[in-house]
């Protein structure tokens, strides 16, 4: 034991000196990664009331309707929402840029659509499903996708599966990569 004291002893300056440097040197590292992680995250979030026009870029979006489709009520067994989980639908309406151009590559603007609620451990997000994960009606002239750059007015109807009862207090959050991190709150 003493030659391992004896050892430790020795090296000590050069084991606080490595362990410092290489402290200093993770925490540098990361710094610059929660940086660019903050400037991607949509922290900078504007209400807009349901029936009312955010504007994101030079595009606007508003939340028209919000249901929710309970699996274990007589909407969402109608529907086949699974047991377990509820549907939320989200009907927007997506007024692109008037000055943008399909010429012009750079208005191509997308955006992004989360469904957000409060939970006993925070605040949750999901995504939204690419599809109808119900047999509720889809309109005939359902939109695809986003883009705020150029184009006419348009609908789209889109979907988020939450756990049962995940949805009371949600709301759409809508963002775009390039405008980050304004977003718009919809509620």
């Amino acid at each position: 034991m003493t030659r391992v004291g004896s050892w430790f002893r020795s090296n000590l300056w050069a084991l606080l000196a490595v362990t410092v440097l290489g402290t200093g040197a993770v925490l540098y590292s990361f710094a610059f990664d929660w940086v660019s992680f903050q400037n991607r995250q949509p922290n900078e979030a504007v209400d807009i009331p349901r029936g009312e026009p955010g504007t994101l870029g030079a595009g606007t979006i508003v939340l028209e309707d919000l249901v929710v489709l309970a699996g274990d009520s007589d909407d969402g067994r109608r529907y086949d929402v699974a047991e377990g989980t509820d549907v939320v639908v989200a009907d927007l309406r997506i007024t692109p840029d008037p000055e943008g151009s399909e010429d012009n590559e750079d208005d191509y603007q997308t955006c992004d659509f989360f469904f957000r609620a409060p939970s006993p451990v925070g605040e949750r997000e999901w995504w939204q499903t690419s599809y109808n994960p119900t047999t509720y009606p889809e309109p005939e002239d359902n939109g695809y996708g986003c883009n705020l750059g150029y184009g006419e007015a348009y609908d789209l109807r889109t979907y988020f599966v939450v756990p049962a009862g995940g949805a009371d207090g949600g709301y759409v959050l809508a963002s775009s990569e390039v405008l980050l991190p304004r977003a718009l709150r919809l509620h």
